[in-house]
């Protein structure tokens, strides 16, 4: 059982996501702080194992990830729908997951599970982001690999790769649901991968994405 702490903002939606959180991950204890509470938080010195920061919260976000550094807890902020330049600050902070405003509470408890195992996280649109800027800095072409994926299955990559659900995807390339799911699925068996996130990584590590 591990100690989990997270310090929220202060919007209603975000209790009731903290409270399914909480029961969906019940093998480990919380410690629920909101953004008023921050002092109280540094002063008792609560043990934690990982700190989930929404960084839309009214706090000293330096100081805040200073603090839990200097206890060794591994970190993990939650994103807000910002620009990009503003995610690229967040993501020099170098933590050990990146969530994203647009997971749903089981995707981000999966998570969480993962960087608890010692592994890092980033969710595949602020990788996007990442990656985007990486490009624009190297002037690096995108080389994709012949024969790999249709030019349908390319595009639907990239919609992958900018966070897009199904749903959405279907809307931008004006296609029907089931056609996408049946892309994805294509596409996870041709990169010989399980799921859309590593599909995504693997694209952008190997450069086969631009925005």
């Amino acid at each position: 059982m591990s100690t989990i702490t997270v310090v929220k903002g202060l919007e209603l939606y975000k209790n009731a996501v903290i409270s399914i959180l909480t029961k969906t991950l019940a093998e480990h204890s919380f410690y629920v702080f909101n953004e008023d509470d921050c002092e109280k938080m540094f002063q008792q010195n609560y043990p934690t194992d990982l700190v989930f920061i929404d960084a839309a919260a009214e706090i000293n976000l330096k100081r805040t990830i200073k603090y839990y550094k200097s206890i060794n807890a591994r970190i993990t902020l939650l994103v807000p729908q910002i620009d990009e330049e503003q995610i690229l600050q967040l993501l020099k902070f170098d933590l050990d997951g990146y969530f994203c405003e647009r997971m749903d509470v089981k995707e981000i408890a999966a998570a969480m599970k993962m960087v608890l195992k010692g592994h890092r996280y980033i969710h595949p649109y602020l990788a996007s982001i990442m990656y985007k800027d990486y490009l624009r800095i190297t002037n690096r072409k995108v080389v994709r690999p012949r024969g790999l994926l249709t030019k349908r299955e390319w595009q639907i990559l990239l919609e992958m790769a900018k966070g897009n659900t199904n749903d959405e995807i279907a809307q931008n390339l004006m296609i029907s649901d089931k056609t996408v799911k049946n892309h994805v699925t294509a596409i996870l068996r041709k990169l010989q991968v399980k799921d859309r996130t590593n599909a995504v990584l693997k694209a952008i590590k190997r450069g086969w994405v631009a925005f």
